[in-house]
Parts: structure tokens; sequence; C-alpha cells
């Protein structure tokens, strides 16, 4: 099956580079917390800000900046209490990836839904045999 060039960027942008397995889910949230502040207020949250927004201690929330900066999926300017900033530059929150494939669904991609059932038929097919494989 042959994808449109459109669909290939979105998937290969948004899904296949970014390797969320490199992230803890609340890693995950931090950075869309990040993302996302930066995107509303247009500058960047400071420890105190995040640590309220997931109720932890500022300690933790530079804890949890700290393992990102270290593993690249933030960057942070010394001396600059909003200085925290995606780094990732694949890093695309849940939300926007779900609605970018809800969009080519709705727009019609005919490519990129036969794409999304055969993937879907592929899911059913392992889980049907690891189950059976189980059960016998």
């Amino acid at each position: 099956m042959k994808l449109t060039v459109e669909t290939k960027r979105i998937l290969n942008h948004n899904m296949l580079t970014m390797d969320i397995a490199a992230y803890t889910p609340r890693q995950v949230q931090v950075m869309e917390f990040v993302q996302n502040f930066i995107e509303r207020q247009g500058y960047s949250p400071t420890y105190s800000e995040i640590g309220d927004h997931f109720e932890v201690t500022s300690v933790t929330a530079w804890e949890i900046v700290n393992t990102l900066v270290k593993k690249g999926a933030l960057d942070k300017k010394k001396h600059d209490s909003r200085g925290i900033y995606i780094k990732d530059v694949n890093f695309q929150p849940v939300p926007k990836i779900r609605n970018q494939i809800l969009a080519l669904v709705q727009r019609g991609d005919q490519k990129f839904i036969e794409f999304l059932l055969e993937t879907a038929d592929g899911i059913r097919e392992e889980t049907s045999t690891a189950h059976s494989e189980n059960s016998a």
C-alpha cells in the first residue's frame, strides 16, 4: 500500500522519530505541560509552576526536568527561572498527533484509512495468536 506524502510526513515526523519509550509517562506529561505552557503564556514555566501543576514539590519538578535535560528532551538556560524549553524537536503531545490523524481520516485519505485498518488487523491477529498459544 502506498501512503500519501502528507501521511508519511505526519507519521515520520510525529510518531516514528519520537522515541516515546525513552520517556516515562510522567516525563511525557511534564514535556506536554512545558510545551503547552509556552504556547499559552509565551514563556517557560518555573519549577514551582511545574510542581504546582503536578502537585509535587519544586525540588521534584527540578529533578524531573534535569532528567529530561540529561535525556536531551529539554534544555534550560542557566540563571533563568523561565529558561526551560523543549529540545527534542520530534516531540509532539499525544493530542496533537491524534488531531493530525483524525484530520487525515476526516479528509478521507483512503490510503491512510487502509493503513490503519491493516495495522489494527495485524494487532488483532498477534493478540489472537498469543491468546491461543497461552490457552493451549
